[in-house]
């Protein structure tokens, strides 16, 4: 295999990653949209309040993490 072909087997694994992170990050927002749901429908005010603020921050640290330095971590 030449040079070339390396690096272009490097960069298709480099794009897969990337789409499988930012389909891990989809999966965990509708997730977190998911208990945010139920939390509505099931629990009083202020539980719903603590779990939103938790969410929210779980969700801001998903969204926080680029995807080009997971692609770098991960390799």
């Amino acid at each position: 295999m030449t040079l070339l072909g390396l690096y272009d087997l490097r960069a298709a694994q480099l794009d897969l990653v990337a789409a499988m992170l930012l389909a891990h990050r989809a999966a965990m927002m509708a997730v977190a949209g998911a208990l945010l749901f139920l939390a509505a429908s099931r629990m009083t005010f202020l539980r719903w309040l603590v779990t939103f603020v938790a969410l929210s921050k779980m969700l801001f640290v998903i969204a926080a993490f680029p995807v080009r330095e997971a692609v770098t971590l991960t390799f």
